[in-house]
């Protein structure tokens, strides 16, 4: 299966929108378009509780939040040197 992946990003990544066959008015598809449609189709869907997206979700935010406030520091710092 992953040789099968592999063949078919590296077939996405190569096709362009003037190949026959190729619906007109499509861009190709990038590889984050076909790992979802692998995971989609492919792959089964895992199994999470409600408690495990919440924890999940809960530590993302507080992720983005440190991010957030290293990135205004950075900037603050930069604004203030000569």
């Amino acid at each position: 299966m992953i040789a099968a992946i592999i063949l078919t990003l590296t077939r996405a990544a190569t096709t362009t929108r003037t190949e026959p066959g190729w619906p007109p008015g499509l861009v190709p598809v990038s590889c984050p378009e076909l790992l979802r449609l692998l995971r989609a189709f492919a792959l089964p869907a895992p199994a999470r509780d409600a408690e495990h997206i919440l924890l999940w979700s809960t530590w993302r935010l507080h992720r983005q939040a440190t991010a957030q406030a290293c990135h205004r520091q950075r900037h603050l710092l930069h604004d203030q040197t000569p």
